[in-house]
């Protein structure tokens, strides 16, 4: 899916649009835009922080950390004031704001559409200059060092991984580095989930040192829970695509519960 992000004070026009299969992940209150008509929208639902929705044609997209609290200060003394800000895009290429309201108890999000009554900005760059938010470079795996990262991998039609060539139908790119979440479990037992390219093979190893196989779904979502307590040390995960395609790891530090050390 194409995708545009920024901080709530920045300007769009000069950056360029990214391409990101399953999700982003902000660190602060962003705008985000989104190649998607409000007709393809079959559902939004509030998950904590998260934003997820659901497209008529079963794709779905999480938006992690959309609903994070704001800073205080001012952004002229570097903060950003303002909750995140969700924009579509018209059937007809025009920009639609989606003015998100409260959810129900089960997070389902009824948003109301109003037309910006100006041009959408994903044919064009020059298109988006009226908005007034400039995307943040959308980096691979963890969100641990940018405003803003990618979730899983692949094009943004289908999710999976874009050809290689120029038409040899060569698939020779590799998926995006998985997103991990790590949580320890009542047995002691360490768990692994997160999201990667659907139906790529994703490699945990755990810290010490064994690993663990299993595959994303159809949405890209994947666990592992250890066969017993892990002491504390790094977790990493990759995927492989159908082609044989090798994402870089995605990394994790882990710190064991009884680890008085850290």
């Amino acid at each position: 899916m194409k995708v545009k992000t920024s901080t709530l004070a920045e300007n769009i026009a000069e950056q360029p649009i990214q391409e990101v299969a399953n999700g982003i992940s902000l660190e602060a209150p962003s705008r985000v835009a989104l190649d998607l008509a409000p007709e393809q929208v079959a559902s939004m639902v509030r998950e904590g922080n998260d934003l997820i929705i659901e497209t008529t044609d079963g794709r779905t997209f999480r938006i992690t950390d959309f609903y994070t609290s704001p800073p205080t200060e001012a952004p002229s003394e570097g903060g950003t004031q303002g909750q995140s800000e969700l924009y579509l895009d018209s059937e007809e290429g025009e920009l639609i704001r989606a003015d998100l309201s409260p959810q129900g108890p089960d997070g389902i999000v009824q948003p109301t559409y109003m037309s910006m009554a100006e041009p959408a900005f994903f044919e064009g760059e020059d298109t988006a200059a009226g908005l007034g938010i400039t995307p943040i470079t959308v980096l691979g795996g963890l969100a641990a060092t940018g405003g803003v990262a990618a979730i899983a991998g692949g094009d943004g039609g289908d999710g999976g991984s874009d050809t290689g060539d120029d038409g040899g139908g060569t698939d020779n790119t590799a998926p995006e580095a998985p997103i991990l979440n790590l949580a320890t479990n009542e047995d002691g037992n360490l768990t692994v989930s997160g999201e990667a390219e659907p139906g790529s093979d994703v490699t945990v190893t755990l810290p010490d040192g064994s690993t663990v196989e299993t595959s994303a779904g159809e949405n890209g979502s994947f666990e592992v829970t250890s066969p017993g307590a892990q002491p504390s040390g790094e977790v990493s995960a990759t995927a492989t695509d159908e082609a044989g395609n090798t994402s870089e790891p995605a990394t994790q530090d882990y710190v064991a519960p009884n680890d008085n050390t850290a």
